[in-house]
């Protein structure tokens, strides 16, 4: 299938693209820009189900992209995770991680009881809620998770929790 060869290569694309771009914009940060974007490209393939039949190569292009936009992440957020978590509870998270992957299974099953009964439209609109509702955790992490030094030497840290010290005045 083209789309299932398509996506795995724009989403390596992504990942090499977000890495890069976090060490300007914040791990974080990019990352809840990212999810916004997946969410609304969701969004816009439930919104236009009348292209499904008579353009599909738009909701392809929403879909190979809106996965890539989701899925380029994971490494940002795994480096975050390894960033804040001590070593020696490291293993408790990675197990909670795991939990959180077979969640998919139960959401496949959902997904296809809501499919029968309303059509993939409506799964689009309560995958993006979903998705937006666990961005909203992401977006609490902005003040904790530095920025990173960027690549011309500029300090982009942003410490809302640090108090500015006083400056003496120039004249």
């Amino acid at each position: 299938n083209f789309i299932f060869c398509l996506t795995p290569i724009f989403m390596v694309v992504f990942s090499l693209a977000a890495q890069r771009l976090s060490k300007y914009l914040g791990r974080i940060h990019l990352v809840v820009g990212c999810n916004v974007a997946g969410c609304t490209l969701l969004i816009l393939m439930g919104y236009f189900k009348n292209l499904w039949k008579t353009q599909p190569y738009i909701i392809v292009a929403f879909l190979v992209l809106r996965t890539a936009f989701m899925n380029c992440t994971y490494p940002l957020l795994r480096s975050v995770l390894m960033d804040f978590v001590p070593k020696e509870n490291s293993g408790k998270w990675n197990s909670l991680e795991s939990i959180g992957s077979f969640g998919w299974s139960g959401s496949a099953v959902l997904g296809g009881v809501m499919v029968d009964k309303y059509g993939y439209g409506s799964t689009f609109y309560i995958t993006a809620g979903v998705a937006l509702l666990s961005t909203a955790f992401k977006v609490i992490l902005l003040p904790v998770v530095p920025l990173e030094l960027s690549d011309d030497g500029d300090d982009h840290e942003t410490d809302f929790f640090k108090e500015e010290e006083e400056t003496e005045p120039l004249l």
